[in-house]
């Protein structure tokens, strides 16, 4: 757990090689007793790597982290693997696979009763419907969106929305609201992507 602790704090302090070096040695210990810890270092691995632009890596070490949380039947964690997932594929174009990830995590939640994630997994899905142009189906997902800036969608600052995007891949952990290191590295890695493909200038 400390060795996981010192590998979130390097993350946090955007040392990402680093990082990954430490969670790395987590999941190489063959006296670990809690199989949720070396899941949870493979998860934030998956992260690394595709912050890196390294989808295909990203991928294997998302699968791992599925099978421990699948095989300790954590159904929590479980749905946000999936998201992450979801999160990696749409990057490499497969949307109807993403699609199908989101509406698992989405049913995942409802059955733990956990509706914050649950309305933010929606939100998500409903991102990845308008950028195909599914505008119908999108507008009735982003309404998710309600929840937490008590407003329409078309009221949504840039700010808001790009907070409501930086939660991926964890809306269960992670409040759009919050002030946290984590949440704005995520809101601004996700400005400077949108500026690297020219989604967005820099004014």
């Amino acid at each position: 757990d400390l060795l996981l602790a010192k590998g979130y704090v390097l993350k946090d302090l955007k040392r990402p090689m680093q990082a990954k070096l430490v969670f790395e040695e987590v999941v190489d210990m063959k006296l670990l007793e809690s199989q949720s810890v070396k899941a949870k270092a493979l998860f934030e691995i998956a992260e690394i790597h595709f912050h890196l632009d390294d989808p295909d890596a990203a991928l294997t070490y998302n699968l791992k982290a599925s099978q421990i949380y699948k095989s300790a039947g954590d159904l929590v964690e479980l749905a946000n693997v999936k998201i992450q997932k979801a999160g990696f594929i749409k990057s490499k174009g497969i949307y109807l696979e993403a699609l199908k990830l989101y509406d698992e995590a989405i049913q995942l939640f409802w059955d733990e009763e956990l509706h914050d994630a649950h309305a933010n997994t929606q939100f998500l899905k409903g991102i990845l419907e308008f950028q195909f142009e599914n505008f119908d189906e999108a507008e009735l997902l982003i309404s998710s969106a309600l929840h937490f800036f008590k407003k329409s969608v078309s009221m949504l600052a840039p700010l808001e929305i790009l907070r409501l995007v930086a939660i991926i891949p964890k809306p269960l952990k992670v409040n759009p609201l919050s002030n946290s290191k984590y949440l704005k590295w995520r809101v601004n890695l996700i400005l400077k992507r949108l500026k690297n493909f020219k989604y967005i200038s820099k004014e």
